[in-house]
């Protein structure tokens, strides 16, 4: 390989571990994504996530239980994780683990919970978790994740 390959070489590893940084995100750390039922005695839950090239299958949570997974994302920031979350008559998706979001909210522990009234994801800031599925113009502590809501 010639000097100025090597040169092109060594500034694309450099730019692309400055991207990496900049997402908080190390080409070797893995995310590890634990989603607890916090629904209440006697209340299970169906859990169903998958991304694009992974279906992790369906799971139904006791209440207090959780499931849990790892992976490594792609390093363009690109992967996303959803789930389809059932209980009673209340169903829905949210975005469990989205890169560009998530990288440098929960960075490698993403943690969630499904409490009755939708799922939150653990804030690091808050030391609760107090990230709540919302719609548009909505209180987001206080949805209903109720049939056909999506939380993205």
């Amino acid at each position: 390989m010639s000097r100025k390959n090597n040169r092109v070489v060594f500034l694309l590893m450099l730019q692309l571990i400055t991207l990496c940084n900049a997402y908080g995100f190390s080409l070797l750390e893995k995310i590890h994504v634990t989603i607890g039922n916090h629904l209440g005695d006697g209340l299970n839950c169906s859990i169903h996530c998958k991304c694009k090239d992974d279906d992790l299958g369906v799971h139904v949570l006791q209440f207090q239980g959780n499931y849990e997974w790892s992976f490594r994302p792609k390093i363009w920031g690109t992967t996303l994780y959803f789930c389809n979350i059932q209980w009673r008559d209340a169903a829905g998706t949210l975005d469990i683990f989205r890169a560009k979001r998530d990288w440098n909210r929960c960075g490698p522990e993403c943690l969630s919970i499904v409490t009755p009234e939708g799922p939150c994801q653990f804030n690091y800031d808050s030391h609760a978790y107090d990230i709540c599925c919302g719609g548009k113009g909505e209180d987001p502590t206080k949805i209903e994740f109720g049939p056909k809501n999506t939380c993205a």
